[in-house]
């Protein structure tokens, strides 16, 4: 997973805080879709978010 979170920071344009928070939005959204089809639990959703927002703060350093 952390893989894919540093991918998905790689082709995400994520430069201004707005797009930072869209991109977060429709990240949302996505995973509670998957979450309500219970393709995933709520555990790994908390797990990529945090892996996504760990590849994108490295982004920054």
């Amino acid at each position: 997973m952390k893989h894919f979170a540093e991918a998905v920071i790689a082709i995400a344009s994520v430069q201004t805080r707005k797009s930072r928070n869209r991109f977060f939005r429709e990240y949302d959204r996505w995973t509670d879709r998957l979450l309500r089809l219970a393709l995933i639990d709520l555990e790994e959703r908390q797990d990529l978010r945090r892996h996504i927002a760990g590849a994108y703060l490295a982004t920054l350093m």
